[in-house]
């Protein structure tokens, strides 16, 4: 099959343009350095919750703020189209233990296109109740995670509505905090 230029090059300006619609953001979208992820505190303590037991779980509540500082609005991941926080985890800074951060909760989430929307020039602000450990090995029944350690929240912030398609990459992302483990 023979194909002349003018069609090759009408093929190739169409894929061209599909690739930037589908793409990760536009670019005239938000600065990830206009979007800012912070903490109510730089050190917090782990305490048991509940009776002590087999499946022990400490925890500690963290008040997140989210600011928009660019001339463009972003969407914030959340899990269901009505769940009132964004879908957060909870980053361990330092390699220190292979499963990373106890407090890092795992998602069983829908597709959707409802993420939360922060226009720009606004702040929302998230009290998250972080839990730990998520995870325990199954025959020993031991941690998996660091349970102290330094940590970063982590959101996942978008340009555009949809389910992950224009994410902004380094956005999101808070200043280390310490976490204490109090057992």
């Amino acid at each position: 099959m023979r194909f002349r230029r003018h069609e090759v090059l009408f093929a190739a300006s169409i894929l061209a343009l599909a690739g930037c619609a589908s793409g990760s953001g536009s670019p005239t979208g938000p600065d990830s350095g206009d979007l800012r992820l912070s903490t109510d505190r730089t050190s917090y303590t782990a305490a048991l919750l509940g009776d002590p037991g087999t499946f022990e779980e400490h925890g500690f509540t963290l008040i997140a703020t989210f600011t928009n500082d660019g001339s463009s609005p972003v969407y914030l991941d959340r899990c269901f189209p009505d769940t009132s926080i964004p879908i957060y985890s909870v980053r361990l800074i330092d390699s220190s233990d292979p499963s990373g951060s106890a407090y890092s909760p795992f998602w069983a989430c829908v597709g959707h296109d409802q993420q939360i929307l922060v226009p720009p020039g606004s702040t929302r602000t998230d009290t998250l109740l972080l839990l730990g450990p998520n995870a325990r090995d199954g025959a020993t029944k031991e941690p998996l995670g660091a349970l102290s350690g330094e940590m970063r929240l982590s959101y996942r912030v978008q340009s555009c509505p949809g389910d992950g398609q224009c994410l902004i990459q380094d956005a999101g992302l808070s200043p280390a905090f310490s976490v204490i483990f109090q057992p």
